[in-house]
Parts: structure tokens; C-alpha cells; sequence
């Protein structure tokens, strides 16, 4: 796919040379992302280091690959950085005495962030060609959104959850820059689009399945916090901002402010709440703030984003119903409770990854082990326990491999790891009364807005906004008679 994507990106004279750019960045990303399993007698990968789905403290020198029997490196072998090229620093190669080991030499220096891994082996016997591919962080000096720092997570949380939002986001960024600029050869925009949805979905499946381990709230943020949070999209920005108040008569408003490199730096931002207007100053990488005088409920906040080559934008938030907010920590725990519960759940979901492209899945999960996801492309997954059947396309082969780590469903989609929980207001949804609730889950970050049922606890409505992705998903029904088969059972 990488290969493809990379030939036919089209030529100067055709296509801007930014946006070819831009799709040879990505591609290099998220054409290694996607796991082909070896099957039968031919050689599998029994160790890797850096392992799978691990965050390590500093950048590693070389990628061991070790297998089950004696393998040969083949072409397509190749580690990238975040979609910006090839880091590998020489020809991989198999040390002397050890034939089932591939060693894949990488430059000095590399920074922190998300690398993927593509490797391509011959069995020594036969010839016979196995590949597949795994991806890794470098979290020293990472961006808070990428990976959590020790301050900001209490632990349970799997790296897999993180890089599968990687994933996600490289996947639909690919997805949707191959849409637009090969849309004069769909041929090669078919086949480059459907493994970028591929991608795409192996990241959501990784931030699903990868169920968060016991933990408990941040003690630093006790569940008496009197800051509320709002979250939304401006095009291709994640948006967020806390509301705490300051005694009987004051505000004060900070906003985060993330694109898909990290916090979005420079802006000229303001805020306003009622009639009142104020600038903010910076309090950090993209982080913005400021004070106000405040007399009663708030009952609009904004803010407002100046930004180059973009036309000004406000998004507005309704105030909190009652003030202060009513604490709802006990009520997100219930909910997770209700979640984890359930024997069986559908999900309709729609992610997007700016204000123009979107992907729409529907997520099926039964309990204890079983997941079936399908896009409106057509491409999906069947995944029970620890074996997994993947397809492109309609109509395509569906693909059998391992799947791992094995699933737990149904789950909560955020982690345990939330602070700052508040009843924005009450409502109904298909006619059942709910709290509407937001949240932050610092091991992101990703600002969360549910509609939990009053009665039952169930999540009828979630609203999530994280880097690059903005996630609006419809749940239910509820314990269902859902079945998940194996593909041809």
C-alpha cells in the first residue's frame, strides 16, 4: 500500500505540491500499521523490541524482530516516525549465530512520538513471504496529547488505548487526502483509501478493546472540583475550555487548544461570557486564559479563534441549568458500571477528523469477548477473543489473524482517569430522561459529553473531542439478541 500510495501521488504539474506532501507524509504512517498474521507452518513473530503498542522513555537504535524459525529480510522492511519518512539507518540484516532474528538499524536522535514498524521476511525453506507491522511510542518529552506523564494518570491505563487513537486519526487523514487529490485515478484512490480505513478502524478498535485497568480518581483532583468543562471542533482543532468560578463574583476561563501536531500555539483567542468580553493571555502551549467579573449563572460562554488563513469562529456553550454545577463523578461511575454490565450493545458512531471528512461505524459487542465493527465502505472486523477476521470491502476476502491483546466487551470508551464531572443539565433522548454530563479524561486528553439515563445509567448519547478526532455516537440498543459469529459460520 505504502508503495502505491507513494507512485501514483501524481505530479508536480497536476497535483499541489503540498497536498503531495501531505499524502506521502501520511501514507508512510499508516501503510505500516496494519497487521498481516502469519497462518500454518511459516515463520511468526514471537518477540519484538520495542514491544507493540509500548510507550519507552527514549528513542531505540535498532529494531530487533525475533521469529519462531530462520527468516531473510525482505524488501518493504521499514520503520517511519509519525508519517515523516523512513528512519531506518541501514540495510536490516541477520546477526551471525542467531537465523531467526532480523535487525533493523535506526538513525541516532530520533524525538519522541508514534513509529510504526513494517517488516517483510522469507522463510529460509520456501521462500515464501510474511509480513506485518506494529507500532510503538517514544514518550520522553511526547505531547500531553499523545502520552500521559506520571502526574496525569493513576495508572490502568494501556498504551494500546493511546496509539490506537493514533492510528484512528493517521488512518482518516489518509483516507480522506487520497480521496481528494487521486480522485482522477480511482482505481489506485480505491485501493490507497480502503487500507487507510483499514488503519483507520485498527486505531479504534486498539483505543475499544484495549478495556482500561482498575484505577482510582486523581487525587489531585477531588470530586468536589468546582471547574467545568465544555469541549468542541473548530474544522480541524479540539477545542476545550474549563469554567471555574473565582468566590461569589469572578471567572476564571482557560482553553486548550490542540491540532493534530500538538497544542496549537500563537492564536489570537477571546472569550465571553453573557455581555462580557475578554483576551486571553497564554498560559502554556496551547493554553490560553483569562478572568472575569461574573454576576450569577452563566448563561452563554464562548470562544472565539483568530487564526491565519481561517475566517473567525465562535463556539458557544450553554451555561450549566444550576449554579454551581451539581458534581456528577458518582454518576459517570454508575454509568461505566451499567456499561460493563450489558451482554450485549450497539454503537452508531461518526468520527471525524476535521469538519469535512467523516467516518461512519457500526459497533456491535457482546459479551464477554466478542466485537463486530463495520464502516459504511463496507470494511470491518469480527474479532472473538483472541482470533480476529478482517476485510477492506464488501465483498472482499475477509483476512484471519491473531488478535492482541484478547478483547474485554462491553466497555466504557473512556478511562477510569476523570476529573472535573458536572451536570450541565437535564434532558431526553428517544424519550427517556437523562443528566447531561461532561468530563476529562486526562490520560488523552479527551473532553467527554454523555447523556446518561436517569433510571438506568445507560449511556444513550457520547460526545467525545480529542486531537483530530471528534467522536458523536448514538448507543443502544441495549442487550439486544445480538450474535457475533466467525465470518461463513
Amino acid at each position: 500500500m505504502l508503495r502505491y500510495a507513494r507512485d501514483y501521488a501524481g505530479p508536480a504539474s497536476t497535483v499541489q505540491s503540498a497536498k503531495t506532501h501531505l499524502i506521502r507524509l501520511a501514507a508512510a504512517f499508516a501503510a505500516g500499521l496494519v497487521w498481516v498474521a502469519p497462518a500454518g507452518a511459516d515463520a511468526a513473530l514471537t518477540k519484538a523490541v520495542p514491544a507493540p503498542s509500548s510507550v519507552v522513555p527514549s528513542a531505540p537504535t535498532q529494531i530487533v524482530l525475533t521469529f519462531d524459525q530462520a527468516v531473510q529480510p525482505a524488501p518493504g522492511t521499514d520503520v517511519s516516525r509519525g508519517g515523516a519518512g523512513s528512519v531506518v539507518a541501514g540495510k536490516p540484516y541477520v546477526p551471525k549465530g542467531k537465523p531467526n532474528v532480523i535487525v533493523i538499524p535506526l538513525q541516532e536522535g530520533l524525538g519522541a512520538g508514534p513509529y510504526a514498524v513494517r517488516w517483510s521476511e522469507a522463510d529460509v525453506r520456501d521462500g515464501k513471504l510474511i509480513s506485518g507491522a506494529y507500532v510503538f511510542a517514544v514518550g520522553s518529552g511526547l505531547p500531553s496529547t499523545a502520552v500521559p506523564s506520571p502526574a496525569q494518570s493513576s495508572g490502568g491505563t494501556p498504551a494500546s488505548r493511546t496509539i490506537g487513537l493514533w492510528l484512528l486519526v493517521a488512518g482518516l487523514l489518509v483516507a480522506v487526502v487520497v480521496a481528494v487529490i487521486l480522485r482522477r485515478r480511482p482505481c489506485v484512490a480505491a485501493l490507497a483509501g480502503g487500507g487507510a480505513l483499514v488503519v483507520a478502524a485498527v486505531g479504534a478498535v486498539l483505543w475499544v478493546v484495549s478495556k482500561p485497568g482498575e484505577s482510582t480518581p486523581v487525587a489531585a483532583q477531588p470530586a468536589t472540583s468546582r471547574t467545568i468543562v465544555y469541549a468542541g471542533e473548530d474544522d480541524d482543532l479540539a477545542v476545550a475550555l474549563a469554567l471555574t468560578p473565582k468566590g461569589e463574583d469572578a471567572l476564571r476561563l482557560r482553553a486548550t487548544v490542540l491540532g493534530f501536531n500538538g497544542p496549537a500555539k500563537g492564536l489570537d483567542l477571546g472569550f465571553a461570557v453573557d455581555a462580557r468580553r475578554a483576551s486571553a493571555g497564554s498560559c502554556g502551549p496551547g493554553c490560553y486564559s483569562a478572568s472575569m467579573p461574573a454576576a450569577g449563572r452563566p448563561r452563554d460562554v464562548a470562544v472565539t479563534i483568530a487564526r491565519k488563513r481561517h475566517p473567525t469562529t465562535s463556539l458557544h456553550f450553554a451555561g450549566p441549568s444550576k449554579w454551581p454545577a451539581p458534581d456528577a463523578l458518582q454518576i459517570v461511575r454508575q454509568a461505566e458500571q451499567a456499561i460493563s454490565s450489558l451482554r450485549t450493545l450497539v454503537v452508531h458512531s461518526r468520527l471525524a477528523s476535521d469538519a469535512h471528512h467523516e467516518v461512519t461505524t457500526v459497533y456491535k459487542m457482546v459479551a464477554p469477548d466478542r466485537l463486530e465493527y463495520r464502516n459504511v465502505d463496507g470494511s470491518g472486523s469480527v474479532i472473538i477473543g483472541t482470533r480476529r477476521w478482517d476485510r477492506q470491502a464488501v465483498g472482499a476476502r475477509w483476512v484471519k489473524s491473531q488478535q492482541l491483546p484478547p478483547i474485554s466487551q462491553p466497555a466504557p470508551f473512556w478511562t477510569p482517569n476523570i476529573v472535573d464531572a458536572h451536570i450541565l443539565r437535564t434532558d431526553t433522548v428517544d424519550g427517556h430522561p437523562v443528566w447531561v454530563v461532561s468530563f476529562l479524561d486526562r490520560s488523552t486528553p479527551a473532553w467527554f459529553t454523555a447523556w446518561i439515563d436517569r433510571s438506568s445509567y445507560r449511556t444513550r448519547r457520547l460526545e467525545m473531542v480529542a486531537v483530530a478526532h471528534f467522536m458523536h455516537d448514538r448507543d443502544g440498543p441495549f442487550n439486544a439478541p445480538v450474535s457475533i459469529q466467525p465470518p461463513g459460520a
